[in-house]
């Protein structure tokens, strides 16, 4: 696989500009996702990479050769199309191996078999094989319509919109298989859609797409959580972000020459303090509640748990989650935050272990961001991108939480924790930590003030959670290979009544060694399942931040003399 670029090129059709001036990098073994609405230029881009069309202004390279004015058949790229485009009267079999057969690119037979045969196997389409195009359902059309683009092994996949004719369930399963597939062949692949679902799901990086511009190109939650500018923002999340006059939800520290508000409806928070406002529809979506409210004149989308007790007509109060508010200029470019100094420490009147489980979260929370070039660096090699973004987005959330916390006890300060984390970090994360935070929380309940004892117990109990909730053995969800030695370890000190010292000096020993096992962990454990021995030699990115959040809690205990 190799490289492609785009050198600041233009693409005209009459009067009509459909790329402008645009540059764009997809790395070797990368998967790009172009998102944008009808027109914006996704197609174009791509056909312009195919040799399709040829740039009025600029160039193309791939694998560091200009190929601008190469032929399309000389580009060793592939092309996979919305619609199948396979031969009606040929076998699965004869679709497949058709480029293998090509004139100047053909291949013995026995190589053609051996290649189809490996490709339908991995597209789980060998039973197959013998059947006419005709009679497959449309999900074994795409996937052939794939495979066949896949056999012939190019430098560049560029796909557009491959999945949008299927159904739903079809087009989440493929969405899986092809992320799968990727992963297995390090395959380069620049790939279009609407879809702002299979975006997020497929992507390493997002080029949000409009008027033949590039608006934004990062990992999936930077454009989320970071958006370039108002149009990048209104292309990722359903329901779409609230944007809201500056004083709308009442004051807040915005930063000088801020126009505009953006609020993401799962920080929409409801009956604390804020605004007066109205509940004007209520939908119950089963894992989660949408409301659609009316706020001094405006409307407001805010996405609930599931449990939420709303009704239409409810008179409610409206304020944003601390921290979440997005501010855009007068040309809707995103502004930098103002973040205000809080007149008293959040810490203030809590419990001694609530107080401790406090200046924890902090620890933890400046841990994840003095680590984050590694964290993120580890998770771009083996991992789908976001996970230092979700490990981000839940301690932000915890440090907006400490007032609240401060006022609650150890076991409903961790349950409360739990819920928070379920709702607000994406993928597998989210759940796997609540577990963790969930099983903590009942241990802790029965303890009475924390002891070594206390936190051995709680260590084991959120661990046992983890495995739990992931299905997996120790080592298959890579995190454990951090979090169960821990919890073994600080049992038998505590066992043994080792000095509080020995242990805080001990346990983030344990974490290292737990995370450096990672670098050689089976193409079955966790991440390294989607890339097979290429992952081998990489650090796990969830123990990695296990390992960093662990020593940082016990340099914490340290210091408070506990």
């Amino acid at each position: 696989m190799a490289e492609a670029k785009l050198h600041a090129v233009t693409k005209r059709f009459d009067d009509t500009t459909a790329i402008a001036d645009m540059s764009l990098e997809v790395g070797h073994g990368e998967f790009v996702v172009l998102l944008g609405p009808t027109g914006a230029g996704k197609t174009t881009t791509l056909r312009l990479f195919a040799g399709l069309e040829t740039p009025d202004v600029g160039r193309v390279e791939i694998d560091g050769i200009d190929v601008t004015t190469v032929p399309p058949a000389e580009r060793d790229v592939a092309f996979v199309f919305q619609q199948y485009s396979l031969y009606p009267h040929l076998t699965v079999f004869d679709n497949l191996a058709f480029p293998l057969r090509a004139p100047g690119r053909k291949r013995p037979e026995a190589e053609v078999k051996k290649r189809v045969q490996d490709i339908a196997e991995m597209l789980r389409i060998e039973s197959k094989l013998k059947n006419r195009s005709t009679v497959l359902s449309g999900g074994e059309m795409q996937r052939v319509s794939i495979g066949r683009a896949l056999v012939r092994e190019p430098n560049l996949f560029l796909m557009d919109e491959p999945l949008s004719s299927l159904d739903a369930k079809l087009r989440e399963d493929l969405r899986v298989e092809l992320k799968r597939i990727q992963r297995d062949l390090g395959a380069t692949v620049l790939y279009v859609t609407h879809d702002q679902l299979e975006a997020m799901t497929l992507a390493d990086r997002i080029g949000v797409m409009g008027e033949g511009r590039l608006a934004q190109i990062a990992a999936p939650r930077e454009v989320y959580d970071q958006p370039a500018n108002i149009y990048a923002a209104q292309r990722l999340g359903s329901p779409q972000i609230n944007l809201l006059d500056i004083e709308q939800l009442g004051p807040l520290p915005a930063p000088e020459g801020a126009a505009r508000m953006g609020l993401r409806p799962e920080d929409v928070r409801l009956n604390g303090a804020g605004v007066e406002g109205r509940a004007l529809t209520v939908e119950h979506l089963g894992v989660e509640t949408v409301a659609l409210l009316e706020v001094g004149g405006a409307h407001v989308h805010a996405l609930l748990d599931a449990g939420a007790r709303l009704q239409e007509g409810d008179a409610i109060r409206v304020s944003a989650r601390p921290g979440a508010t997005i501010f855009f200029n007068q040309e809707g470019v995103r502004m930098e935050p103002t973040t205000p100094t809080p007149a008293n420490p959040p810490n203030e009147g809590a419990t001694p272990e609530t107080a401790l489980l406090l200046a924890c979260i902090e620890a933890a929370a400046k841990a994840i961001s003095d680590n984050e070039a590694e964290i993120e660096g580890l998770d771009r090699a083996i991992g789908d991108g976001d996970h230092y973004h979700n490990m981000k987005r839940g301690a932000e959330t915890l440090l907006a939480m400490r007032e609240e916390l401060a006022a609650k006890s150890p076991d409903e300060a961790l349950k409360a924790i739990a819920k928070k984390l379920v709702m607000t970090i994406g993928g597998a994360s989210g759940p796997l930590l609540a577990s963790y935070f969930l099983d903590m929380s009942k241990v802790s309940g029965a303890a009475g003030p924390w002891s070594a004892n206390t936190a051995a117990a709680m260590a084991t109990a959120g661990a046992e959670a983890v495995k739990a909730r992931g299905k997996a053995d120790i080592g298959m969800k890579t995190m454990l290979d951090v979090l169960i030695p821990v919890a073994q370890s600080l049992t038998e000190m505590a066992a043994a009544s080792r000095p509080h010292e020995d242990i805080l000096t001990e346990i983030p020993q344990v974490a290292e060694t737990g995370l450096l096992s990672t670098k050689d962990m089976l193409a079955a454990k966790g991440r390294a399942a989607f890339l097979g021995e290429r992952a081998i030699g990489h650090l796990d990115p969830g123990s990695k931040s296990c390992a960093v959040i662990i020593s940082a809690i016990c340099e914490t205990v340290r210091s408070r003399a506990l």
